[in-house]
């Protein structure tokens, strides 16, 4: 894995985790 997709994974798990905090 490269350094620019760590970033990206990362927001796309910070966005997973507010969605998930929003259904809860």
């Amino acid at each position: 894995m490269t350094f620019t997709t760590t970033p990206r994974r990362l927001a796309k798990t910070l966005a997973i985790a507010a969605g998930l905090s929003v259904v809860s």
